[in-house]
C-alpha cells in the first residue's frame, strides 16, 4: 500500500484563476469482499442435513463477478474435487453453488465415526473466503423400522398391503431396501415370496396376491443396505378372503356461480375396499329427479371430478342439484355407483353501479332526455342480460320510456308515441330492474330507482 502526493488545479466556472488543491491518493487496489452469513455450518451425518450459506459482495463494482469453490481442506490436507468450480463432491462431502448461496451436505459414504472440521474456500477474482463446516460424530446406530398397512383379501382383486421402511439416525433415501423372504408366521415353512406380487418404489413395497397364495398370517423380512452395513427386520402380513362391500362416496368443494362463467365444483371420491377404479359415467339431476347432465361439463382431473356449466346452457340457481359417479373397480367389469352428492349451484352478488339517480326533463320539450350510465364493476361477471323498465302511468299508459344508447348508456325520455296528447306530464320515479347473464329467475339482481324532475 503506497500513498502518492498530488497537486491538482481545479478551474471553477466563472473564476479567472484556477484553484490549487493538494491531495494524498492511495495506490493500493480495492479488493472484492464476501460477507458470509453464516460463516460456520454444523452438520449431522447420514440424516440428509444440509447447511446453507449466503453472501453479499462489496464493493458494488464486483457484484456481477463469479464466486467459485476454489478448494476444500480438512486440517492441513486438501481434498481433491471431482466436481467443477461451482460444485464439490469427494469423500461423502458435497457442496453446490446456486446464485448467491452454497449448500453443503454429506451422503451415505461420509465417515461419521468422529467429529470433523472442514474449510470450504469461496473465491472471487482470486481472493478466498473460507466457510467452516463442522460435522458431528454419529453416536447412535442406524435403526430400521417397518409399518404394514392394509390386508390382502383374496375375494377382492387388487387388494394389497403396503410396507413402508423408515430409518432412524440414517437418511432413508441413502439406503437400498429389499424383501428377502416371506414365510408363514409361526411355522418353519419354506420361502413363499414367489406367491406374492411385489412392487418396490424407494422405501415403500406394495404386495398383492400371486398364484397359489392361501389365507393366513405371514412374516416378511426386509433388508436395508446402508453401504457399510446391512440391517434386517420382519413385519407381519395378513391374507384373508372375507366378503366385503365395495363402495364410493363423493364430497364436493367449491361453488358454481351462475353469474360467473368457468366457476367449478370439485368432487373428491373416497373408495372403500377398492384398489383399482375407472370412472365410466357421471349423472347430474335436479331435486325433482330430472336428469340435466347435458347442461354441464365434467372432467376427471387427478382422480377428482370437476363440474361446470356448459357454455351456452341455462341453469337456474333456484333449483337444487346432485351428482353421482359410476366406476369400474379392481380391474373387473364390476361397477359401483356413489350416492348422490350435493352440487352447489348458487348466484353470487353482482357489482353494478349507476351514474346518477336523478334526471331532469323539460315540460315544453317532448324530445328531451336524461341519461344514465350503468356499469358492471366486476370483470368476473358475464354481463347484463336485460333491464326491465317500470314507469309511472297516466290513464294506464307509461309516462316515460328507456332507450338504449349503447356502451352502457341509457336515455330516460317522454313516451311520446302512446301517451294521450291532452294529458299533462308529471314527474315521478322510474325503476330499472337489472338482470345479469345467468340469472334464470324472475327476481332482478339489482334494482335502481331514478327520480325524474320536470322543469
Amino acid at each position: 500500500k503506497k500513498k502518492v502526493k498530488m497537486n491538482l488545479q481545479v478551474q471553477l466556472k466563472d473564476w479567472a484563476v484556477p484553484v490549487n488543491v493538494k491531495a494524498n491518493v492511495s495506490s493500493a487496489p480495492i479488493l472484492p469482499k464476501l460477507t458470509l452469513k453464516p460463516a460456520t455450518l454444523t452438520l449431522k451425518p447420514h440424516t440428509n442435513d444440509t447447511g446453507t450459506t449466503s453472501w453479499k459482495i462489496t464493493p458494488a463494482v464486483y457484484a456481477e463477478d463469479d464466486v467459485t469453490i476454489s478448494r476444500i481442506t480438512e486440517g492441513t490436507a486438501s481434498i481433491a474435487n471431482t466436481g467443477d468450480p461451482y460444485s464439490f463432491s469427494a469423500n461423502g462431502l458435497n457442496a453446490e453453488i446456486d446464485e448467491n448461496t452454497i449448500a453443503v451436505s454429506t451422503d451415505e459414504t461420509f465417515d461419521g465415526s468422529r467429529a470433523r472440521t472442514f474449510k470450504v474456500y469461496l473465491s472471487i477474482d482470486g481472493v478466498e473466503y473460507p466457510i467452516t463446516v463442522k460435522t458431528l460424530k454419529q453416536t447412535s446406530a442406524a435403526k430400521l423400522t417397518l409399518k404394514a398397512a392394509g390386508t390382502i383379501n383374496l375375494s377382492i382383486p387388487g387388494s394389497r398391503v403396503k410396507v413402508t421402511a423408515a430409518m432412524k439416525n440414517f437418511h432413508k433415501e441413502y439406503a437400498d431396501y429389499e424383501i428377502t423372504q416371506i414365510v408363514a408366521a409361526n411355522t418353519s415353512s419354506p420361502d413363499l415370496k414367489d406367491q406374492f406380487v411385489i412392487e418396490n418404489e424407494g422405501n415403500v413395497f406394495t404386495l398383492t396376491a400371486g398364484e397359489g397364495l392361501q389365507t393366513g398370517a405371514y412374516t416378511a423380512t426386509v433388508k436395508a443396505d446402508l453401504g457399510n452395513e446391512t440391517i434386517e427386520k420382519t413385519v407381519k402380513i395378513t391374507v384373508n378372503s372375507k366378503a366385503l362391500v365395495q363402495s364410493v362416496t363423493l364430497k364436493g368443494k367449491g361453488i358454481i356461480d351462475v353469474l360467473r362463467p368457468g366457476t367449478t365444483v370439485t368432487l373428491t371420491p373416497t373408495f372403500k375396499n377398492c384398489f383399482e377404479y375407472e370412472l365410466t359415467d357421471v349423472v347430474i339431476m335436479t331435486k325433482a329427479k330430472v336428469a340435466v347432465t347435458e347442461k354441464f361439463d365434467w372432467e376427471e382431473v387427478d382422480g377428482k371430478i370437476v363440474v361446470s356449466i356448459k357454455e351456452g346452457e341455462k341453469v337456474s340457481h333456484a333449483d337444487k342439484y346432485t351428482v353421482s359417479a359410476t366406476y369400474k373397480v379392481n380391474g373387473t367389469d364390476v361397477t359401483i355407483t356413489s350416492k348422490a352428492a350435493a352440487l352447489n349451484v348458487k348466484q353470487g352478488k353482482s357489482s353494478v353501479k349507476i351514474s346518477t339517480k336523478k334526471v331532469q326533463l323539460f315540460k315544453n320539450d317532448r324530445f328531451s332526455t336524461g341519461e344514465v350510465t350503468i356499469t358492471v364493476t366486476d370483470e368476473t361477471v358475464s354481463g347484463i342480460a336485460k333491464i326491465n323498465f317500470v314507469s309511472p302511468k297516466i290513464a294506464g299508459v307509461d309516462v316515460y320510456t328507456l332507450r338504449d344508447l349503447g356502451n352502457g348508456t341509457y336515455a330516460i325520455a317522454f313516451n311520446n308515441n302512446t301517451l294521450p296528447a291532452k294529458k299533462k306530464y308529471k314527474g315521478g320515479t322510474v325503476t330499472l330492474q337489472i338482470f345479469m347473464e345467468g340469472n334464470e329467475t324472475a327476481k332482478a339482481n339489482t334494482t335502481f330507482k331514478v327520480k325524474v324532475t320536470l322543469k
